[in-house]
Formats: structure tokens, C-alpha cells, sequence
């Protein structure tokens, strides 16, 4: 699968076993590197089980994103000597620089 890493599209393997994943991917100097995840689900009775795969899958697919009532979400993307501002206005794009935030008014 395809997914972005440090802002990268990166082509990754998923294994999913017992409640948990899997990635294997390789990082921008070709070095092979994994990252995991996972969880349980608590029944309405208190017992806990581990989640589905495909609880799993659909908890990757949709991430919450929340969107006040303008439309527009800001996302601040950092990681050691770089950083990057996202402007993301709901259903009509984004735009990001590396300075400050675009304004939203400023893109399509």
C-alpha cells in the first residue's frame, strides 16, 4: 500500500495479526524500517478483545479530522530542522509552505 511518511509517499507492506499492525517500508536512505499499532475493543459488559482487522482498516482510512465552522483546518507538520504549515479548507484543497500557514482565501 501507499502511505505518506514524513511527508513522503512511501510504499509500504501491512501485516495484520491479532489486534494489531505491521508496516515495513523503507526511509529516504533506502534503510528498511517498521512502524505498529493496534488496540482492543472494550464490549458494553467491560470484557476486552482485540480489534478486527478490519476495525483496524477503517480506523487508518478515516482519521478525525476536525473541521471548525469556516471549513478550514491548520496543521503544523515538524520534525527535527524542518517544518511544514498546512492549510487544508474542506472539500476545495490545500496549500502548505514552509514560513507560515496560507491563507485559505489564497488557493483553490
Amino acid at each position: 500500500l501507499q502511505i505518506w511518511i514524513r511527508g513522503d509517499r512511501t510504499e509500504a507492506v501491512m501485516e495484520i495479526r491479532e489486534g494489531s499492525y505491521t508496516l515495513t517500508y523503507e526511509d529516504g536512505n533506502g534503510e528498511s524500517r517498521q512502524q505498529s499499532g493496534g488496540g482492543v475493543a472494550i464490549g458494553p459488559d467491560g470484557t476486552e478483545r482485540p480489534v478486527t482487522e478490519e476495525e483496524i482498516l477503517e480506523h487508518l482510512d478515516a482519521p478525525d479530522v476536525e473541521y471548525p465552522e469556516d471549513g478550514v483546518c491548520y496543521v503544523k507538520l515538524a520534525e527535527p530542522g524542518r517544518t511544514l504549515y498546512v492549510t487544508v479548507r474542506y472539500g476545495n484543497g490545500c496549500a502548505y509552505g514552509t514560513d507560515a500557514y496560507a491563507q485559505p482565501w489564497t488557493f483553490n
